[in-house]
């Protein structure tokens, strides 16, 4: 029978299988996840570093700019604006331009990645809001 620590590694095994790291170059790395946005896309962050190892963590404007491409301009609507920073607030995570972003040390980067994928799939989800045509 399966116990406790059986499925731990096999959630173990699977993060490490799904989880992509890319250099792009010096200080920018790609991590594509396995998790996926409303078109079955793989979302995918960027880790930017500095000298110091200090990490921005960004989705590089995707998810917010999809939603725009797609009839849904969150920043246009006061209402949207203020539940998406209450929320992005709530996971720690800042909005700047249409770029979503964590900032993180090597210590806390598994949490915060975490973190800012989680704020990723709910402005994701803010799709639901749009006007129906």
């Amino acid at each position: 029978m399966l116990g406790s620590e059986d499925l731990k590694t096999i959630y173990n095994n699977w993060i490490v299988k799904k989880f992509a790291y890319k250099d792009i170059n010096s200080g920018v790395i790609r991590i594509d996840t396995p998790f996926f946005d409303r078109h079955n896309d793989s979302l995918i962050l960027y880790a930017l570093i500095d000298s110091n190892n200090n990490i921005v963590l960004t989705d590089g404007g995707y998810v917010l700019d999809d939603l725009e491409s797609s009839g849904v301009d969150i920043i246009a609507s006061p209402k949207k604006t203020e539940l998406l920073k209450k929320h992005l607030n709530s996971y720690g995570v800042n909005l700047k331009d249409s770029d979503l972003s964590i900032k993180t040390n090597v210590k806390d980067f598994p949490h915060h990645k975490h973190r800012l994928l989680q704020a990723m799939l709910f402005t994701n989800d803010m799709f639901m809001l749009r006007k129906k045509k």
